[in-house]
């Protein structure tokens, strides 16, 4: 009885599942989109994306946006297609690149990320949490000047605090973080979640103390520890950061294991003490099967690197790093070209995924008309924001204003990308109006009502 109520079970849901195909939700000149394809859209967002979506006051309207999204895909597409994009030399060029990196992708996914697997005993090292407070000053304005007062200044206040509210009333008037509202708090924070410099010093300085002054990419900071405690398994469990964190170095340790294993090839030969001479000859440094590459070959690439001498020559040990990689890249290549995996389900899914990708892309790049930034336009937008964004708190609680001059290329890359965007816009609409797309709303009350269920 079990047994046939589980059939029945799995013959209505196969039942739904062949009707979501033939459900039309929305249409277009020569096209249209099936309820089974808005399902599969909503799926494949991110679980924060459906929480936004479905979080809004008018949250019918995200699911529309949804649907118009799979139409204009698809239209983008017959327009590429119509306009013989898929035939232009530079596009099936960068097709057959494509072709390679998927390749490497499908290679890489089962010799590293197949093999991640992350359980509780590497959650071990970040048991404690750090109660951190700081103090930053940025080491990113143009006037070095001032960087080193900045530097003098927390030389000073690390002497003078004596205690956490002496720390955190100093964070207010000097600290240029937006931590610096909150005294300078930070969070509870495991090591490794800032960088690395100040890490090292959070594991060895206690709590109810000052740093010295730690010197990082980001800016000087002095750093205070109030308190450290132990968290639970099931605590770190659910910071994300923190799961990202241990993943990706599970991913590079499995990665570097990868290629290592790469290069002890038996068919590899590098020929290392001739790289101590930087000669332009036809001395073999690298083989491997039919491919043979040149001291000059090598010496010209790391030329054309530095920019013709814009960067320093390499030291020997740089060099032989470089070396690997580029015989590496030789041995990756090769396996690419004798892996079967281009028949695979796998790679023809992803390759028709991104060859559709790509045409669209290179449709809309073509036809966006995207207007010139002036001068004025920077001007503009540097006098409407200089308030919010261009003035920052500096010694002494006294403002300090970035001349235009030294936010410019800012300014400009910010008003391109709005631009490039409006663009974009403006040709999606022209063209959802073009092929006269309607949808149902019938049927998308249906949807919502469907993933709802879901």
């Amino acid at each position: 009885m079990r047994r046939l109520f589980v059939l029945i079970a799995f013959f209505i849901l196969f039942s739904c599942a062949k009707d979501y195909n033939k459900i039309i939700i929305a249409k277009f000149d020569n096209g249209n989109v099936t309820l089974k394809e808005a399902i599969y859209e909503y799926n494949s967002l991110s679980e924060s994306a459906k929480q936004d979506m479905n979080s809004k006051p008018n949250f019918k309207n995200e699911y529309f946006k949804l649907v118009r999204k799979i139409a204009l895909e698809k239209i983008l597409y017959i327009e590429a297609v119509e306009k013989g994009i898929d035939k232009e030399e530079e596009f099936i060029k960068k097709l057959e690149e494509t072709k390679k990196n998927i390749v490497f992708d499908i290679l890489k996914k089962r010799n590293v990320t197949d093999r991640i697997k992350i359980i509780e005993s590497d959650y071990a090292p970040y048991k404690k949490l750090y109660s951190l407070y700081q103090i930053v000053k940025r080491v990113d304005i143009l006037d070095k000047n001032k960087i080193e007062e900045s530097k003098k200044i927390l030389i000073s206040l690390s002497k003078e605090i004596k205690d956490l509210n002496s720390f955190m009333s100093a964070a207010k008037s000097f600290s240029d973080d937006v931590t610096a509202r909150n005294g300078g708090f930070v969070g509870e924070v495991w090591l490794g979640y800032m960088e690395d410099e100040i890490s090292k010093v959070m594991e060895k300085l206690g709590t109810k103390k000052v740093s010295n002054v730690i010197e990082t990419d980001t800016g000087l900071y002095l750093i205070y520890i109030d308190r450290i405690r132990e968290a639970s398994f099931e605590e770190l469990l659910r910071d994300k950061d923190l799961y990202k964190t241990i993943y990706k170095q599970k991913e590079e340790k499995y990665e570097n294991e990868w290629y290592e294993a790469l290069l002890k090839d038996s068919e590899l030969k590098i020929d290392k003490e001739k790289l101590k001479n930087k000669k332009y000859d036809d001395t073999i440094v690298i083989g491997y099967k039919d491919k043979k590459i040149t001291r000059k070959e090598i010496f010209e690439l790391v030329d054309k690197y530095r920019e013709n001498g814009a960067f320093p020559e390499p030291t020997y040990e740089e060099l032989l790093q470089f070396i690997r990689n580029y015989a590496l890249g030789l041995i990756i290549d090769f396996k690419i070209k004798e892996s079967n995996i281009i028949n695979s389900k796998e790679f023809k899914e992803r390759f028709e995924k991104e060859k559709k990708f790509l045409l669209t892309r290179r449709y809309i790049d073509k036809n966006i008309i995207v207007p010139k930034i002036e001068y004025s336009d920077i001007k503009d937008f540097y006098e409407k924001n200089k308030k919010d964004l261009f003035t920052f708190k500096i010694d002494n609680n006294k403002n300090y204003i970035q001349p235009l001059k030294e936010v410019e290329d800012f300014i400009r890359q910010k008003l391109e990308t709005e631009a490039i965007q409006n663009a974009k816009y403006e040709l999606y609409r022209k063209e959802i109006e073009k092929y006269h797309f309607t949808i149902d709303e019938k049927i998308l009350d249906l949807l919502i009502k469907e993933i709802k269920k879901i």
